[in-house]
């Protein structure tokens, strides 16, 4: 599993048992590399046989996650962002995304 990343307009991924893009069926979209550790390092719990690892920075955009759906384009994709409430969201835009749609989201305080 000794692979080199890939950078690729404005994100990067390794696909560890290096399959062609196309036979990928799971994409794993993170943070940034280093958030890729935990998991690499708990591979009994992730199948990464027909596996890519995805990362793109803090700033997610609509036009860098459709770019990476048109690299793997029969693949799924699982978000590794964590729980808290901008994680929730981003997972929700990058679903709309990855379907054509935006939304917007607000948090209104009741007091």
């Amino acid at each position: 599993m000794d692979r080199e990343w890939v950078m690729c307009d404005g994100f990067a991924y390794l696909i560890p048992y290096g399959l062609p893009e196309i036979c990928i069926r799971t994409v794993y979209l993170f943070y940034e590399k280093r958030d890729c550790l935990k998991v690499l390092s708990d591979a009994t719990s992730v199948k990464f046989r027909d596996a890519a690892l995805a990362t793109f920075g803090f700033l997610a955009l609509p036009e860098g996650i459709i770019r990476i759906s048109l690299v793997f384009p029969n693949a799924k994709f699982v978000t590794v962002f964590g729980d808290d409430l901008p994680a929730i969201v981003l997972t929700c835009k990058i679903s709309l995304w990855l379907k054509g749609f935006d939304a917007t989201f607000l948090v209104l305080s009741i007091m």
